[in-house]
C-alpha cells in the first residue's frame, strides 16, 4: 500500500530554554528572519534562512529541553491521504490530524525509537 502525498520540506523542532536569547542568537549571529512568533508570553518561534526553517519551542512543562514534543516537522502534499495511510498501516499515531488557527493541518506519529515526527500541510 502506497500514499498519494508528497513531502516537500523538513523542518526540526528545538526545545530552548529561553527562547529570546535564542532568538537573539539564530537572528543576530546566524541571520535568520523571524518568519513567527506565538504565544503570550512568546513561546514559538519559526525562523528561516535561504530555505531553510527551524522551530523553537520554549521549555515548558509540556515540552522539556532534550525532550522535543516533535522532533521532526516535514511538510507534505496531501497530508490527509498520508494519514489515512498511516492509520491503515498501523503507525502509532501519537496526535491525529487536527487544523490549527496558524494555517496548518497536521498530525504526527512515533517511530520505533520514541522520536515524533509531525507531518503537517497549510490548510
Amino acid at each position: 500500500m502506497s500514499s498519494t502525498s508528497h513531502f516537500s520540506a523538513v523542518r526540526p523542532n528545538l526545545i530552548v530554554s529561553d527562547l529570546e536569547q535564542s532568538l537573539k542568537l539564530y537572528q543576530d549571529l546566524l541571520h535568520f528572519n523571524i518568519e513567527a512568533i506565538m504565544g503570550e508570553p512568546p513561546n514559538f518561534a519559526l525562523i528561516g534562512k535561504d530555505g531553510v526553517s527551524i522551530s523553537l519551542t520554549q521549555h515548558s512543562d509540556v515540552y522539556d529541553v532534550g525532550d522535543a514534543g516533535v522532533n521532526i516537522y516535514i511538510d507534505v502534499v496531501d497530508v490527509e491521504a498520508l494519514y489515512e495511510f498511516c492509520k491503515s498501516a498501523e503507525i502509532e499515531i501519537a496526535y491525529d490530524l487536527s487544523s490549527h488557527p496558524w494555517g496548518m493541518t497536521d498530525f504526527t506519529i512515533v517511530d520505533r525509537d520514541g522520536h515524533k515526527i509531525a507531518f503537517g500541510e497549510k490548510s
